[in-house]
Parts: structure tokens; C-alpha cells; sequence
């Protein structure tokens, strides 16, 4: 959700029901409906092949509702305060692409943050959204 480096704010994964997208938002990861009041954008990272994204899509079906052991407060002071079995969207989106084995971060990073995704190899911008347009 934003423009580009400019104010991208979270990351999902765009589910395979048209206007829903697999996310994780507190208190819990889940399917939820894609907010057309914001602007965003849909990028693809690399060429993930169909099995690959379904495997992907399949991972965040089973994780809905279940909470892990990664934090947003953790993430915002390297792991001075834990906030035990919250999940931040970039986390969240970094293993379901990881269980289909798709690398979506860099070497030793741990998640996948949303301002850095023009930067990877391949990514492309497949489509924007402005609220009222059509």
C-alpha cells in the first residue's frame, strides 16, 4: 500500500479471490478484503512460477488465524521489547514465499519490507490503484 519508496505502508500477498488479499493485520493474519479507499500498488517479485504462488497462496490458507513468534516492537528496537505472538506483514509475506521457495529478501534479512521491493532483481509494477478511478 502507498507509492513506491515514497509512503508504502504494508505488504500482502493478492489472494486468488478477486478483491481479497492474504495478510497479517492485528490481531491476527487472515483473508481479508483489499482496501479501495487507499491507493496501492500490485508488484510481482521475479517470476514465481503458478505452482510457486500456489503453493504461497496455500501457506497464508493455512496460517489464518495463527499467531508466530515475530513482533512489530522487536522489529522497531532490534529485539530490545518482544511483543510475543504478534506478526508483522513483512514477515508474514517473506514465509509464504519462502515456503514455496521464493527468495523475497536478501541475505540474512528476515523479512520483506514493502520500500525495498522496486529494488529487487525482476520486480515489476503490475498494476495502480487511486481511490475513484477506475
Amino acid at each position: 500500500i502507498g507509492h513506491g519508496r515514497e509512503v508504502y505502508s504494508h505488504v500482502a500477498l493478492v489472494s486468488d479471490r478477486k478483491g481479497w488479499q492474504f495478510e497479517s493485520k492485528f490481531p491476527v493474519p487472515g483473508q481479508f478484503p483489499i482496501d479501495i479507499t487507499r491507493s496501492y500498488e500490485v508488484w510481482k517479485i521475479g517470476d514465481p512460477t503458478n505452482s510457486q504462488r500456489d503453493k504461497a497462496l496455500d501457506w497464508c490458507k493455512r496460517h489464518q488465524g495463527i499467531r508466530y513468534p515475530y513482533n512489530m516492537s522487536g522489529l522497531l528496537t532490534d529485539g530490545l521489547v518482544g511483543l510475543r505472538h504478534s506478526y508483522v506483514c513483512s514477515q508474514y509475506a517473506a514465509a509464504a514465499w519462502k515456503s514455496a521457495d521464493v527468495k523475497v529478501n536478501s541475505e540474512g534479512q528476515r523479512i520483506l519490507a514493502p520500500d525495498v521491493i522496486p529494488d529487487f532483481p525482476g520486480a515489476r509494477m503490475i498494476n495502480r490503484y487511486e481511490p475513484g478511478r477506475t
